[in-house]
């Protein structure tokens, strides 16, 4: 993970918590002033790590829109970060409802296609892989038949993006908003953060919408 430097916590906390396990036993091998600075080295890194695990984005406020909408609903997402949809749901008692998740194909073919420099004879195949998510997307909702959807409005309105293809429109339509969820520092200028609506299938659907599924 560190050699792929991408960045992730999930990636980086395994890591940095074997450099303290090995410190420490290199510490504890010997009493020497040399070890008794690297256990005290462990114990720095380990309060650094631990700073850096509290100081995350605060997603609980997601989990508690979906808690106030129905008991173990099946939930599928439009997000760019599979982190608004997870743990979540989990921890709801939710059925998740899809293969992917998160819709990150289509947030970064597009905000790597606008950046300068671009090479624009790679578009066919960007174009191409949003087009494979967007169908895979369609086939989820409809066999799925979920009872909630996560919708990321910002930073990437997936709102407008499911709008451009019809058939995801028109499933979209057998849902009403339900709720919101404002995470992060959005309201500040260059903060980051996501704007979340949670849309609940509506009662009053059109009949041809798919169905849901009946509680057990």
């Amino acid at each position: 993970a560190i050699a792929q430097g991408k960045g992730w916590p999930y990636h980086f906390y395994p890591a940095f918590g074997l450099t303290l396990v090995l410190l420490c036993g290199v510490a504890l091998a010997s009493d020497t002033p040399r070890a008794r600075a690297v256990l005290a080295c462990a114990g720095a890194l380990g309060a650094q790590l631990w700073l850096l695990s509290e100081g995350g984005v605060d997603m609980r406020p997601i989990e508690a829109a979906l808690r106030a909408q129905k008991p173990n609903p099946r939930v599928i997402a439009l997000a760019s970060d599979f982190a608004v949809a997870f743990p979540a749901v989990r921890n709801i008692g939710g059925i998740w409802v899809g293969r992917s998740f998160s819709r990150w194909i289509p947030h970064h073919a597009r905000g790597l296609a606008a950046q300068p420099g671009f090479d624009r004879a790679l578009l066919p195949a960007f174009r191409s892989a949003e087009e494979m998510d967007r169908r895979q997307l369609a086939q989820d909702m409809a066999a799925g038949r979920p009872d909630l959807v996560i919708i990321e409005r910002r930073p990437f309105d997936f709102l407008a993006w499911a709008g451009e293809d019809r058939e995801l429109a028109a499933l979209l339509t057998c849902f009403r908003p339900a709720a919101r969820a404002l995470i992060g520092a959005l309201d500040k200028p260059g903060g980051d953060g996501f704007d979340i609506e949670i849309h609940a299938r509506d009662a009053n659907a059109a009949a041809d919408c798919p169905a849901e599924r009946p509680m057990r």
